[in-house]
């Protein structure tokens, strides 16, 4: 459950912050009220996975898929990273798996 409430979380801090450039140019109430929502959301659903995932781990992988995922929304929708931009977010991510794959070995299982 933890699990899944973390990308729950993940899912909503990509939407909110793809919201947040977005609303700095448009500048609707519904783009703010949504980027809002997000946010809680996305608050409400760390809040959920940190109680039984240790917190050091939960805001890494939180953080983590929020800086993959917004890698991926500027490559197709926006101007793509460049090539160390790119070799870094894949260490990132090689990074938070090991994270994950370190705390099956304490007793949190995938």
């Amino acid at each position: 459950m933890s699990y899944i409430a973390l990308l729950f979380a993940s899912a909503f801090e990509i939407t909110w912050v793809a919201l947040l450039g977005n609303h700095a140019v448009i500048k609707s109430r519904l783009d703010l009220i949504t980027l809002c929502l997000c946010m809680g959301l996305s608050l409400y659903f760390l809040n959920i996975a940190s109680k039984t995932l240790p917190i050091a781990i939960t805001y890494a992988v939180w953080v983590g898929i929020g800086i993959l995922g917004q890698a991926l929304l500027q490559h197709f929708f926006k101007a793509s990273l460049s090539l160390l931009s790119w070799v870094f977010v894949f260490t990132l991510t090689l990074s938070l798996l090991g994270l994950l794959l370190s705390q099956a070995n304490d007793g949190v299982i995938l």
